[in-house]
């Protein structure tokens, strides 16, 4: 599904940042300069849910 929606985003030539979890997804966020708009997530991921993910997200993006 990852793949797929991914691939849709950036035919509709929007950026796209995969991850592969929830901590991959926080490293690659605070990693990235930009403003991030939007974000899709699963509420259960390995180790971070997809609430956790945002809400650390947050934290970072308020620093």
């Amino acid at each position: 599904m990852r793949k797929s929606s991914s691939m849709s985003l950036r035919e509709g030539c929007y950026t796209v940042l995969e991850a592969a979890d929830g901590a991959d997804a926080v490293e690659k966020y605070g990693s990235q300069p930009r403003h991030i708009h939007l974000m899709i997530t699963d509420m259960i991921l390995p180790g971070l849910s997809g609430v956790a993910t945002a809400r650390l997200m947050q934290r970072l993006a308020q620093t």
